[in-house]
């Protein structure tokens, strides 16, 4: 144990004093932001929850089989498109664009995920089923959230043979509880013969518009909320022999008019009426200050920009950056207001090389070939992305 011991403290003593003699650090290779990294960064940045598989392009990760190799990570014309329109589409959120129309975005979970218990921590106790959303309110206003059950193969809705209860609730919070199921009336179908041979007309309507009216309208703040959909649990086993659930293609083709519902989509629309900016997360990181009058909103526009620009470039910013985003705010500012002014400033920021890619440039002074240390705010970058893939704090 002993010999061992000292041929291995040779080995190192022998190594270490080779690398100090001579140290070879490699090149790092110029560095894309990838696709959770630049989720994250907006998160840190901004405050501001986005989906970043839905706004970019998967990166490249074939060739090494990690998404974070700086070589690998090439830019297409396709991916520079997403990044331009992400950066108008963030920007609007953050700033909170009234000119916004409303939209409905869907959620859509699949018919074979099995809902027959607690699918979520972030669901209560005592829940089946259903799920939890995190979702971004741009602005103050009203907003929409509909349900559909899912239905099998020819379109029937699943479990509607007894009464359950359903919530629908925001932060927890239940703003609406329905019954479905259990009103069908007239002669129903074999229960596996569901779309081959059809039950009476009334019954056949009700088993396939029962959940029709699983809608709510509601006032919400700006900001992001938590949007959860969840059946009450029934405390109770089937007579019989029970039997495993069924998967594959019985379990979309059985009409389980006995069984569980599920969720299946759930829309969430707006803003309707008058909305207004609100107080979000978002708003509060980017308006640091307001303008008191016209004269004071270049230099408050200035002071905003400058800072974000700062976080997001992770480095002090220069004449030169100050100057290209404030050509940005004059323009827009010219063309409607102060916020449509910093909206289009924080674009040009989220488009910008400098947030999009990291670059550790060579100090001047150093010959070519030589290793030098890291400057500190490369070094910053470094720890940061390697330790929680996103921007340096504050303190960092």
């Amino acid at each position: 144990k002993a010999t061992y011991a000292n041929v291995t403290a040779e080995l190192e003593t022998a190594l270490d004093a080779a690398a100090l003699a001579k140290p070879s650090p490699g090149r790092v290779a110029v560095h894309r932001l990838n696709r959770a990294e630049y989720t994250a960064a907006v998160r840190d940045l901004l405050g501001l929850a986005i989906d970043g598989k839905a706004l970019l392009s998967a990166d490249d990760a074939d060739q090494e089989g990690f998404d974070n190799v700086a070589s690998v990570l090439s830019v297409s014309p396709v991916l520079l498109e997403n990044y331009l329109s992400a950066a108008r589409k963030i920007s609007r959120l953050a700033v909170g664009d009234l000119t916004l129309h409303p939209a409905i975005d869907t959620y859509k979970y699949s018919k074979l995920l099995i809902q027959d218990d607690q699918m979520s921590d972030d669901l209560p106790f005592g829940s089946q089923g259903g799920a939890a959303i995190r979702y971004y309110f741009p602005l103050d206003g009203e907003y929409t959230i509909k349900v559909q059950l899912r239905r099998q193969h020819y379109e029937y809705l699943v479990g509607m043979g007894e009464p359950h209860q359903i919530d629908i609730r925001l932060d927890g919070v239940r703003i609406k509880r329905f019954t479905v199921g259990g009103e069908a009336k007239g002669m129903t179908m074999p229960e596996n013969f569901a779309g081959n041979t059809q039950g009476s007309p009334e019954f056949e309507v009700y088993m396939h518009t029962a959940d029709a009216g699983l809608e709510v309208r509601l006032p919400v703040k700006a900001g992001e909320h938590q949007v959860s959909v969840l059946f009450v649990r029934r405390f109770w086993e089937p007579e019989g022999i029970l039997q495993p659930p069924q998967i594959g293609f019985g379990r979309t083709t059985n009409e389980y008019y006995h069984g569980n519902p599920s969720v299946e989509f759930v829309y969430i629309g707006g803003p309707y009426g008058a909305a207004n900016h609100g107080d979000s997360l978002s708003r509060r990181k980017v308006f640091i200050c307001s303008p008191k009058d016209t004269a004071s909103e270049e230099p408050c526009a200035k002071k905003i920009l400058s800072t974000l620009a700062m976080r997001a470039y992770r480095r002090p910013v220069t004449d030169e950056d100050v100057k290209t985003l404030l050509s940005f705010y004059q323009i827009a500012r010219e063309e409607k207001d102060f916020d449509e002014g910093i909206q289009k400033g924080l674009e040009r920021i989220l488009a910008a090389p400098s947030f999009l890619f990291r670059v550790e440039r060579v100090p001047a002074n150093v010959a070519a070939g030589s290793s030098y240390r890291l400057s500190d705010l490369d070094l910053a970058s470094r720890l940061s992305f390697f330790l929680w893939s996103s921007v340096p704090d504050d303190e960092l």
